[in-house]
């Protein structure tokens, strides 16, 4: 994951960090002292044009489940990065990427040729081939959405980071362009 924004270390009680045009999507804010192992408390504020909802992270992975079941043996980070169409008419598109039992849906953007999400979804599984399911969607605002194309495909747990192009058909067969996605796997839950 690549850094959003830093501060500079300060000798002062408070420091303040401004951060325009930041994406919507899921953000982690990490508060740290200059001085190595120590340890405080911190006050984060946070503003926003848009709904935040902070949570605090206080575990490493997801925890065991009901009666002690099976932990995740394995972590898969999907990044939806974009979509090339070929077709002449903007669309309003999202992505809705789906996973045994649990299912993301990435944010609506318009779009002719083009259309891009840069956005990233992590799972926890236990196989060491798991299945994915991707629909493209055209967001329509006064009728019912339309589903434009849906594909599958298989994500390795290989410990490697890779980059996969989807072909996108529509249900009569015709091409409608591809999808770029990055797929990082690994056999160890922490290394993500």
């Amino acid at each position: 994951m690549a850094a959003v924004g830093t501060s500079d270390y300060a000798s002062a009680r408070s420091v303040f960090l401004h951060l325009r045009d930041v994406p919507i999507g899921r953000y982690i804010a990490v508060p740290t002292t200059y001085a190595p192992r120590e340890q405080t408390t911190f006050m984060l504020r946070i503003y926003s044009d848009h709904k935040v909802e902070p949570r605090v992270l206080t575990k490493h992975a997801p925890s065991k489940g009901l009666f002690g079941c099976r932990q995740p043996i394995s972590v898969t980070r999907i990044t939806i990065i974009e979509a090339f169409l070929e077709q002449e008419k903007e669309v309003n598109a999202y992505c809705i990427l789906e996973c045994g039992r649990t299912k993301v849906r990435t944010s609506s953007v318009k779009g002719r040729n083009l259309v891009s999400w840069d956005e990233q979804f992590v799972f926890h599984r236990g196989p060491y081939i798991t299945e994915f399911t991707l629909e493209l969607w055209n967001d329509c605002l006064m009728a019912r959405d339309q589903m434009m194309s849906k594909t599958s495909f298989d994500a390795r747990i290989d410990n490697d980071t890779r980059e996969i192009n989807l072909k996108l058909d529509d249900f009569y067969g015709k091409s409608l362009g591809y999808l770029k996605l990055i797929v990082a796997a690994f056999d160890d839950p922490m290394y993500l």
